[in-house]
């Protein structure tokens, strides 16, 4: 009698456990959220299923327990910030993904933080209107789970650069830009040809995504005197960030003292990928960089022409010489930056195609 009253006891226990189970508790069955959300959960006797990560690897572990899932379609283009901080009494930890794909892969780690606010977590990246991202919300490994509430803020407008590469802020013209790299991960490959005092890597790098103007020439990255932090500057011939391995065209680390100064020759249309970041080992902060564009569109009205011939023949010279008497003082014919607007120059003016009507 006692025998069977114990089984009857077990089968209750198992049954109502497997009902406390979440839906969510397997990663395919991910739950979906929406927009800004304060979302419940309950972590108690989830299972773990997902892969450790080296992203992961925090306090000497790379696993994450007790994990449920989630995927949030953005609703917007911008920073994003998912946390459990002062929302539980558990040691939380999360991971957030690039793409609702099970089991995730290492590749696809955007980040994965444990106790950055006490025993709980606060993970911030850039979010691109339309794409999926998969939250795994768990415990420190050997932690319980239990209850809790988890947060997303969503989206504040990306300034200053944004931290993961896919979600770049776009820029166009010449000019100064804001950036800030304080609480920037490092999510860039490293290149031989950024190797700078033994160093080939970027540390606390935000990406822009630079679009060139009409009979651009030429562009200049510069960061000399407009910052106190120890800057390492890269660019990439277009914006995929998939293909940065083969697309870098240029980078620098101390051109100016501790600052950093890039030149590469552009295309008129073309996009280019600017990551701006730090030394290894330097504290991100803020400050700006600014953007000079070299441009055949020599009276800037939108297109290159007779005009621009003209204008570029009151500065040609022929020889040694920045410029002839006459040269309109806000015109930059020296199109090489070899010193003086020769006939080397006037190549490149009608390489760039002369776009506009003639007269």
């Amino acid at each position: 009698m006692y025998r069977w009253m114990n089984v009857l006891t077990l089968l209750v226990v198992l049954v109502t456990q497997s009902q406390l189970l979440a839906q969510n508790d397997p990663c395919d069955q991910a739950q979906v959220i929406v927009g800004n959300s304060d979302v419940d959960f309950d972590t108690t006797f989830a299972t773990s299923d997902g892969p450790d990560h080296a992203a992961c690897t925090q306090f000497g572990q790379a696993g994450i327990d007790h994990d449920l899932w989630y995927v949030w379609t953005a609703d917007c283009t911008g920073e994003v910030t998912v946390e459990t901080c002062g929302q539980t009494a558990i040691d939380t930890k999360l991971a957030i993904y690039e793409s609702f794909t099970c089991p995730p892969a290492e590749e696809n780690v955007l980040d994965c933080v444990d106790d950055n606010c006490g025993l709980q977590s606060s993970i911030g990246f850039t979010a691109v209107l339309g794409n999926d991202y998969l939250i795994r919300v768990g415990t420190a490994v050997g932690a319980s789970g239990g209850l809790g509430t988890f947060s997303i803020s969503t989206c504040a407008p990306v300034v200053g650069g944004a931290d993961t590469c896919n979600g770049a802020e776009q820029i166009l013209g010449s000019g100064a830009f804001e950036f800030d790299n304080q609480n920037a991960n490092s999510d860039g490959l490293d290149h031989a040809d950024c190797n700078f005092f033994g160093e080939s890597q970027i540390d606390h790098d935000v990406w822009f995504c630079w679009t060139a103007g009409v009979g651009s020439i030429g562009l200049t990255v510069d960061h000399c005197g407009q910052t106190s932090v120890d800057t390492k500057v890269a660019v990439y011939e277009g914006c995929d960030c998939t293909s940065q391995a083969n697309s870098l065209r240029n980078c620098n680390d101390d051109a100016c003292s501790l600052q950093s100064r890039v030149d590469i020759t552009t295309a008129p249309g073309q996009q280019y990928l600017l990551r701006i970041g730090t030394s290894p080992g330097a504290f991100g902060g803020n400050g700006t960089f600014t953007i000079s564009e070299i441009s055949a569109d020599l009276n800037l009205d939108g297109q290159v022409d007779l005009k621009d011939v003209a204008l570029f023949q009151q500065c040609y010279t022929g020889k040694d010489g920045m410029a002839a008497a006459g040269c309109p003082c806000d015109t930059h014919a020296d199109f090489d930056g070899d010193g003086d607007v020769d006939l080397d120059d006037a190549s490149i003016l009608i390489a760039t195609g002369l776009s506009g009507p003639m007269p």
